[in-house]
């Protein structure tokens, strides 16, 4: 066990600090905040050069000035995720197919929060006349798409635009359903 061990270390620094096939925690980390990111594309890439002049990774670099405030001005600032906002116009769709497809979308990954009818749960309730972040198609796209991170709902855009306009169209469904066990009203009045 311990021979291979040493095996795998060698194997292990070869594959990430020496040709550099497998991204290393530092990359990870940057995709983590830009999924467009990719070490060719990066003008400030920091090769590894293990066999050089001495690994230049921030990770591993001994900061001259060993206290925290060193350490911290040698790290990278941490990348803002770029905002991809969503501009135009949308009209919601009406048509059976496309709600059924937005209700199926719904099903696996808006139930969790807004309960199964869209009574709420973690999440508000979908079926009364109370929006918290606006009412409409509009609204709606837009909340899903970006999500309200500081609540919770993490962003939908991996959905793709058409998929969150689907399930979007589907929740203006459900005004006026009056499910059992419906969460108290959050948010504005909007009568439509």
């Amino acid at each position: 066990m311990f021979y291979i061990t040493i095996v795998w270390a060698v194997i292990y620094l070869i594959f990430y600090h020496v040709l550099e096939i497998g991204d290393r925690s530092v990359d990870e980390y940057k995709k983590e905040f830009d999924n467009t990111w990719t070490k060719e594309m990066d003008p400030n890439y920091q090769k590894a050069d293990v066999l050089g002049t001495g690994y230049k990774g921030p990770y591993y670099y001994k900061p001259t000035d060993p206290t925290n405030k060193g350490v911290v001005a040698f790290m990278p600032a941490a990348e803002k995720p770029k905002e991809e906002e969503l501009t135009k116009e949308f009209t919601a769709l009406t048509d059976a197919a496309s709600l059924g497809k937005g209700k199926e979308i719904f099903t696996v990954n808006c139930v969790p929060c807004h309960g199964k009818l869209g009574e709420g749960g973690i999440g508000p309730n979908l079926t009364d006349d109370y929006w918290i972040h606006g009412a409409g198609i509009n609204n709606v796209v837009r909340t899903a798409w970006k999500g309200v991170p500081e609540k919770g709902m993490i962003s939908w855009k991996q959905l793709g635009e058409k998929n969150v306009l689907l399930v979007s169209s589907y929740i203006l469904t459900l005004r006026g359903t009056n499910p059992p066990n419906a969460k108290a009203p959050q948010g504005d009045l909007v009568k439509q």
